[in-house]
């Protein structure tokens, strides 16, 4: 049965990446059916990643409401999953691809600021893209958001913002450029010299 489900699940994730989408939401039916006599621990991750593919499909779908209720009952069900934390990043990127703005940097402040996820490997990349939204905003007020949020995200003693520190820092210092403040983008350009 566990071999069954994963095989399920390859066949589902498969379907979603070539871009067969209407299938993908019937394989995730099939998975979830198939994984109900499994361990639960195993179960609830088939089943949250589950949840997860299906938003994404819809969305790919052009299905936005039932997406954002299937990823909303992700968060429900499941609310300590990887897959529930990485909704809020697939919903933002939705947003984005439709130019709103707003409302993506919106749904990344849900996972920013929610005191389940601040120990998420998802949370330096979450902040690292609302730096990346504020920058697309343009305004004086938005470049200092996102050089607020790189800040954040450098703070961050994990892995996962390591990662993402040669970045982060490249950004921050041609944000601080944009905003004529060149000792401190300078600053930004040396930090990266001496570390990478």
């Amino acid at each position: 049965a566990d071999l069954r489900a994963r095989m399920a699940w390859l066949q589902a994730r498969l379907a979603f990446e070539t871009g067969q989408f209407r299938e993908t939401l019937s394989l995730v039916d099939k998975v979830v059916q198939e994984s109900a006599g499994l361990d639960p621990i195993l179960r609830g991750e088939i089943a949250s990643a589950g949840g997860l593919l299906k938003g994404r499909a819809q969305f790919a779908l052009g299905q936005e409401t039932s997406a954002l209720e299937t990823l909303k009952g992700l968060r429900a069900t499941y609310p300590r999953s990887d897959a529930a934390v990485y909704s809020f990043l697939a919903e933002s990127s939705h947003f984005e691809g439709q130019g709103n703005i707003v409302t993506a940097q919106l749904r990344l402040n849900e996972l920013i600021n929610n005191p389940d996820y601040a120990r998420s490997d998802y949370l330096p990349y979450a902040l690292f893209q609302t730096a990346l939204l504020s920058e697309q905003l343009g305004g004086d007020d938005n470049l200092k958001a996102a050089i607020r949020r790189i800040e954040d995200l450098v703070n961050i003693p994990t892995a996962a913002a390591q990662d993402l520190l040669f970045r982060a820092r490249l950004k921050q210092g041609d944000l601080l450029r944009r905003l004529n403040q060149f000792p401190q983008a300078q600053q930004a350009y040396e930090e990266l010299i001496n570390k990478f």
